[in-house]
């Protein structure tokens, strides 16, 4: 894969007059912020823009960032110049409009996950980048564009989230020094944080409550797993993406180095893994044609929770039980009674 360089892109972006923005499956704040800031700054130069949801469900803590920005009607531009997605690069992980996708005139990705190849026109993928909201804002950048308020605090929720605000190891100096540039734009952290974290539904913490009632440890508590069915949808209230942020709950539990969540919708199951030290969860993901980052990854199982739970557990004690011993030959610390 040619990665293309920034200026290109925004050369193409500023020459389009239609551009349609998409974005994966089970949507996070970094997903749902960088694609609205997009749009919002698009419209604001004259340009014909929406966010074309792959689902239309958004959890509920991310629905001060939409606006009149996203649709789920792929005919909402008939013709776009450009179709640009961001946080995803494969049409894999936005299935339901991969075909509007491959329909642009250009397509272009833009994104901080490790990939294998794309056979788009122009890409910038950069793993070492914390957040798609970070790359997002050295296009504005390149483009000439100073945010307004609303697209810079939709950035500063996509690189905070993304980030673990600020706990994982894929924070860095840039990191930092983007959201110190989001100041300038005049944005309120506190305002976006408490949106983002402190404005959960009762309907999330009871689902959490049965995912915690759920838990199997693994490999002497260094993995923990759990699950979250239909049934626990239909029992709590709660809706599929109620279920984000669970997997890091999970992960912070004391001795635990790799969490395991397991989430059922439509017939299939969404894995969402996550390491706390050492453990690398995106070679895992990639075992069950998923990916991501080395500490944070995912994977669809064209499988009922039923069958695609013993599958998952029995694949991630024989991996991780290698992967720790490996590990422990090397001499490295595994951390798990941290």
């Amino acid at each position: 894969m040619k990665n293309s360089r920034m200026e290109e892109i925004g050369k193409v972006l500023s020459e389009a007059e239609s551009i349609l923005v998409f974005t994966h499956l089970n949507m996070d704040a970094d997903a749902v912020g960088s694609s609205c800031a997009l749009v919002r700054e698009f419209r604001r130069l004259g340009k014909k823009s929406w966010v074309l949801f792959n689902d239309s469900e958004t959890a509920d803590n991310l629905r001060f960032l939409l606006g009149d920005l996203t649709t789920d009607d792929p005919s909402v531009i008939e013709k776009p110049d450009v179709c640009l997605a961001v946080d995803a690069s494969e049409t894999t992980r936005f299935p339901r409009v991969a075909d509007k996708f491959l329909s642009g005139k250009i397509r272009i990705a833009v994104d901080h996950h490790e990939i294998k190849d794309t056979d788009w026109e122009y890409n910038y993928i950069d793993p070492s980048a914390g957040a798609a909201g970070e790359l997002v804002l050295k296009l504005f950048d390149v483009m000439g564009i100073t945010p307004e308020r609303g697209s810079a605090e939709a950035l500063f929720a996509a690189i905070s989230s993304d980030t673990g605000n600020f706990q994982y190891n894929n924070t860095t100096k840039e990191t930092f020094l983007s959201c110190a540039r989001l100041c300038d734009f005049g944005i309120r952290p506190n305002a976006v944080s408490n949106a983002l974290y402190e404005c959960v539904k009762p309907e999330k913490l009871r689902l959490q409550s049965e995912a915690v009632s759920r838990m199997e440890f693994l490999l002497d508590g260094r993995i923990v797993m759990s699950c979250l069915t239909e049934e626990m949808y239909e029992k709590t209230g709660a809706v599929p993406n109620d279920g984000e942020g669970i997997v890091a709950e999970l992960r912070s539990i004391k001795g635990v180095e790799v969490a395991v969540l397991l989430k059922e919708e439509n017939g299939k199951t969404y894995g969402s893994f996550r390491a706390k030290n050492e453990a690398n969860v995106r070679v895992f993901a990639e075992l069950f044609g998923g990916g991501g980052h080395d500490k944070a990854a995912g994977c669809t199982i064209e499988h009922s929770m039923k069958e695609a739970y013993p599958l998952v557990r029995e694949a991630a004690v024989r991996h991780f039980s290698k992967a720790f011993e490996e590990m422990e030959k090397a001499g490295e610390s595994i951390g798990w009674n941290s």
